[in-house]
């Protein structure tokens, strides 16, 4: 019964411990005490018999003591010494003289002495009938010590000396070792009884129960299968006993009411699960009122279906119509009592069959007890009709369905509606999934050419359909290689189109791209079946030349290629074109063997061809040293942005009337860390023929914001000018870029003046008017520059959303009078237009004056100031007063 018990999870263990635990800490506390009084009680009862034998015997030993009768205290002594309690003794005079002794004794130091050993101890402390006991005075005897008296008949007691008794303390600790063993042994016996009973109490009375319902409700969670019985319920139905009311029936009480329910659910559970596999097995109607009729008949226990519409015409039923019975298929208009299922045709409807007797009575027929709507397309007012008592658990108290089964019913009404439906549609279903299927070819093919388009588009230019850089990088390395293992010369042919800009601005983009596309279609007409010819982007074009080693049959290729530029190309709008071109050539192996140096040396051929009257030239190491260097510096400058060897240096813009600072013009300088300091007309004219001066515009305006946050952070606000190159100004994307800037570093528009040369504005008026708008309307100011030098239209000129004029430094190095009638035109002209001019190539205070005379609103040069770093700007600032308040002196920096 006991070994039932898990003795490491049972809560009865587990309250038996808890139990046991705390009586056993109160069974050895008690104990404990017993021990120690047993201990006291023995001590005691040894005293008590010394203190007898020495009262026997002090008589005798006075007379001996006090006549002086040594042997008669030995003879006495060692009588003493014979009972079983005594381990020794000892008398002494008055003086602590040692008269005799016998066995062990303890002299004055408390030292075991020999009976042949004298000693004597002072420390005794004596007064009339006063015992003496001294148990401490050795380890391992009791002393019990009685002091003597001698009584003469004429006098009065007179004290002659003592008396020790010594007891060896085994004694003692053998009875108590007995005591011990007793008291223990019971206190075992009582604590291992009242374990037994205990765990007795646990097992049947807590664990047991407990544990019925742990394998109950375990076997319960493990049933899935209908009806089944999870578990012997039999002890549960003890326990659940209804005279009982404490906690284990009530729990058992529960348990059995919860099983019933779940019982319920899984069946209902397993019954549509299954029901659910075989419908969507299905193929036919029929197979899904089999299946449907199967799996309720076991749940509910009706004895047979139909399938009737509100005519009650049969469609379907699990018995054959031959054994139908007649109530089951008689016509609604012959009993009015049947439901309407014109009313009820969407709802589960149940009739208790006692009630239908009752309620047709006159008719004297059964009526269907349980009713399920079909709401599939294509079985509109077709209703699944159930005869036949349904299971009393399926039943509330008042013979009505309970909620569980309502539930249930509902459930299987949606998933006979679903698979009909399903049915139904199959077919045109199949018949989508046929026209889906095409239509997922065809897509397949069309998104097959899109993708071979996509490839193609990829290393082709869209415009011109010629190979693009990317795969022209491609072949010229794989010529490389293939040149290296056969030993075959190539040769690299870069092409530049000249004043194709021109062509875009004055006669658009639209006329550039037919410029484009006529090129290379004569291009690619003039090359051989084995070359390769690709647009490399904007103007520029490359070929590949393979098989030529000789300068004669380059010189063959590049004038036939030349000479189909002979010809004008005809715009759309009748116009002509003559079309140029420049074009350098580098050879492989003669001049390099890699891609890059290849394509380099062709480049510096061609800027060597700009200045050859055939319009193309071979690479000549000796004669292009110069064109080298150059196109080496044009290389250096990419890498001169990212490695911080550009700076900007800052030209302050004063007031004329006040001498105060107004602002700083941005100038960008490089500093080399090999050739020093490369003035800024080294490298951005070049620059501005080549793809380099976009990034460097970019990072012109980027340290311009940078800079003018600084100036902002320490209460400077002032706008730096930053110029605008003729080829970036058209940048469709710079508005954007700009625009991106200003809201990273969340700086104010106005913070930057755009500067842009009146030849840039005038070239397409119309671009520049859209352009220069969307600096306007995004808040930046707009400046010309160079104004007076090129041909302005003073109609255009006042159509642009402009702020100021820039008097070009031209017209200040002289003091003639048509200077002066030139610049006061333009101050005046520009006041007119509600503009701002600034003057540039101030040097002297005569210009100074003029300027101040004339009206002039800002200047800036070499007598205000030179350029200088972003550190002495800010310093200048700091030091030449508060905000705006910087009042420059009138004389010449250096």
């Amino acid at each position: 019964m006991f070994l039932r018990l898990n003795f490491g999870k049972s809560i009865g263990i587990r309250f038996l411990r808890t139990v046991f635990g705390c009586y056993l800490v109160v069974t050895v506390m008690v104990t404990s005490w017993q021990l120690y009084v047993e201990y006291n009680s023995i001590e005691k009862e040894l005293m008590v018999k010394l203190e007898g034998v020495a009262n026997s015997f002090k008589d005798g030993i006075g007379k001996a003591l006090w006549n002086i009768d040594n042997d008669s205290i030995a003879f006495i002594l060692a009588g003493i010494k014979k009972i079983e309690i005594i381990s020794g003794a000892k008398v002494t005079n008055l003086q602590n003289d040692l008269q005799g002794a016998v066995g062990v004794y303890v002299n004055n130091d408390g030292e075991y002495l020999n009976s042949n050993t004298n000693a004597v101890d002072s420390n005794l402390e004596v007064s009339q009938d006063k015992v003496i006991v001294r148990p401490e005075s050795a380890n391992n005897y009791y002393e019990y010590t009685l002091a003597i008296f001698f009584e003469e008949s004429t006098g009065a007691p007179e004290l002659i000396g003592f008396m020790s008794l010594y007891s060896n303390q085994a004694a003692v600790f053998q009875r108590f070792k007995k005591s011990f063993v007793i008291i223990i042994s019971i206190a075992l016996i009582k604590t291992f009884a009242l374990w037994l009973i205990f765990l007795y109490f646990a097992n049947n009375v807590v664990a047991k129960p407990l544990t019925d319902l742990a394998n109950a409700t375990e076997a319960l969670s493990k049933s899935d299968k209908l009806h089944r019985q999870p578990y012997n319920i039999s002890q549960l139905k003890l326990l659940a006993d209804p005279d009982k009311n404490d906690e284990i029936s009530t729990l058992a009480k529960s348990f059995l009411g919860m099983q019933n329910s779940i019982l319920e659910k899984i069946d209902n559970l397993y019954c549509i699960n299954e029901m659910a596999i075989k419908l969507s097995q299905s193929t036919t109607t029929k197979q899904v009122f089999e299946y449907v009729e199967r799996y309720l008949k076991t749940l509910f226990g009706c004895q047979f279906a139909i399938v009737a519409d509100k005519n009650n015409k049969v469609f379907w039923s699990s018995l054959p119509k031959s054994e139908l019975p007649a109530f089951a298929i008689k016509h609604s208009a012959d009993n009015d009592d049947l439901p309407d299922t014109k009313t009820h045709d969407r709802n589960i409807t149940y009739q208790h069959p006692s009630v239908a007797d009752q309620i047709h009575s006159l008719v004297k027929e059964e009526v269907a007890t349980l009713v399920l709507p079909i709401l599939a397309a294509g079985f509109e007012g077709k209703q699944i009709r159930f005869f036949g008592p349904l299971n009393i658990d399926r039943l509330t108290g008042d013979l009505q369905l309970t909620k569980e089964t309502k539930s249930v019913l509902q459930v299987v009404s949606v998933m006979i509606s679903n698979t009909l439906t399903n049915l139904n549609q199959r077919e045109v279903i199949e018949q989508q999934n046929e026209l889906l299927e095409e239509r997922v070819d065809e897509r397949t093919r069309e998104l097959a050419d899109v993708n071979a388009e996509l490839k193609h588009l990829a290393v082709h230019d869209p415009l011109t359909q010629l190979p693009n850089r990317t795969l022209f990088n491609d072949r010229l390395e794989q010529l490389i290689q293939l040149s290296e293992r056969e030993s075959r010369c190539f040769a690299v042919a870069s092409i530049d189109l000249t004043k194709f800009k021109l062509i875009n601005d004055n006669y658009g983009h639209d006329a550039g791209d037919l410029v484009l596309v006529e090129i290379s279609k004569r291009f690619a007409e003039g090359l051989r079946g084995t070359d390769t010819l690709a647009r490399m982007g904007g103007d520029e074009f490359a070929a590949l030349l393979s098989d030529t080693d000789k300068h004669r049959a380059i010189d063959t290729i590049m004038q036939q290629l030349i000479s189909r530029l002979d010809k004008p190309i005809v715009l759309q709008d009748g116009s002509q074109i003559m079309p140029n071109a420049n074009i350098g050539i580098a050879l492989y192996p003669d001049h390099a063997v890699t891609s890059e140096q290849l394509f380099k040396f062709a480049d510096i051929a061609m800027y060597n061809a700009k200045r050859s009257d055939k319009g193309y030239s071979i690479f000549c190491p000796d004669k292009n040293l110069q064109e080298q260097e150059f196109a080496e510096l044009i290389n250096e400058l990419e890498l001169a942005i990212t490695k911080q060897e550009l700076v900007l240096h800052y030209q302050p813009i004063v007031d004329v009337k006040t001498k105060i600072l107004n602002g700083f013009e941005a100038l960008i300088r490089w500093v080399h860390p090999v050739r020093g300091k490369i003035p800024p007309n080294m490298f951005i004219p070049h620059a501005e023929k080549s793809r380099h001066i976009g990034p460097l515009t970019h990072w012109v305006l980027s340290e311009a914001c940078r800079q003018s946050v600084k100036f902002e952070a320490e209460g400077f606000s002032l706008p730096i000018s930053v110029n605008l190159s003729p080829r970036v100004f058209t940048s469709p994307e710079l508005p954007d870029q700009l625009s991106a800037l200003l809201q990273q570093h969340k700086l104010p528009p106005s913070r930057i003046k755009l500067e842009i040369t009146e030849n840039a504005a005038m070239t397409n008026p119309n671009q520049a008017m859209e352009i220069i708008s969307k600096f306007s309307a995004m808040g930046c100011p707009i400046s010309i520059d160079d104004f007076g030098t090129g041909h302005s239209s003073l109609a255009y000129l006042t159509r642009l959303p402009l702020n100021e004029l820039k008097i070009d430094r031209s017209f200040l190095v002289s003091d003639s009078n048509s200077n002066r009638v030139v610049v006061e035109t333009i101050i005046e002209l520009a006041h007119a237009l509600d503009l701002k001019v600034v003057a540039e190539g101030i040097e002297t205070e005569d210009t100074y004056e003029l300027l101040k005379q004339r009206g002039c609103d800002y200047a800036q040069g070499y007598y205000f100031g030179r350029p200088i770093d972003a550190q002495r700007a800010m310093k200048l600032l700091k030091s030449t007063g508060d905000n705006n308040s910087l009042l420059l002196p009138p004389t010449n920096q250096t």
